[in-house]
């Protein structure tokens, strides 16, 4: 499975995207601007109380907006639905990495990750969460030690009808707060189990050193 440069689309990030949506159809979205100036940004350390708080944060949902509460998102969800049951059936035998790459999913999925690379807010959702859960974990190291590696290739039926209705809306927020949700449930079996990878697909990797600067 591909791995989530903190620059147009961060390392952890991109190692992240790449492992929903395999190396060939996201190759183009790592790709780096080498007109800019290479940066490196230090996070500091997190305190127990911050921790604390984060990990809170990391695991309550957030509460849907009034907007979208009634009938719309009765349609909308009952639209998602009909959209996943048909690519299933048109499908059959792919299995939820393979169905990324079926046309009428990979669209979609293109329109999210643009707007994900457009939005530090929402890449920093996804960063916290792995921080968490190295934290929760126990794994040594400041924020950004470690790095989501993603395994989607033995989704069940339910997990991958999920993962799929998240990215046929083709908003960046969805596909991020699925991933975190998976990031979530995983952390609890990889904190006081001896696996490695939880059963929902999810292992903890140390991420590689950020690129040290050119001297000037």
């Amino acid at each position: 499975m591909s791995q989530l440069n903190r620059q147009s689309l961060p390392a952890r990030q991109l190692h992240l995207l790449q492992a929903l949506a395999c190396v060939a159809v996201l190759s183009a979205c790592g790709k780096k601007d080498d007109s800019a100036p290479a940066t490196v940004a230090v996070r500091p350390a997190v305190s127990e109380a911050a921790l604390d708080a984060e990990i809170s944060r990391a695991l309550t949902p957030d509460p849907e907006p009034a907007s979208l509460l009634g009938s719309g998102v009765s349609s909308a969800a009952s639209s998602l639905d009909d959209q996943v049951d048909d690519i299933r059936r048109k499908h059959p035998n792919k299995n939820a990495v393979e169905l990324l790459n079926v046309p009428e999913v990979n669209e979609k999925l293109r329109e999210a990750l643009t707007e994900l690379s457009k939005s530090p807010k929402l890449r920093a959702e996804i960063d916290s969460s792995v921080d968490v859960a190295a934290a929760f974990m126990g794994l040594d190291g400041p924020p950004g030690t470690y790095k989501l590696n993603l395994d989607m290739t033995s989704y069940e039926d339910g997990r991958t009808d999920r993962m799929l209705k998240a990215v046929m809306t083709g908003k960046a927020k969805s596909i991020v707060d699925y991933v975190v949700g998976e990031v979530g449930e995983a952390a609890p079996d990889l904190s006081y189990g001896s696996q490695t990878r939880a059963p929902n697909g999810v292992a903890l990797e140390p991420a590689p050193a950020p690129p040290t600067p050119p001297d000037n």
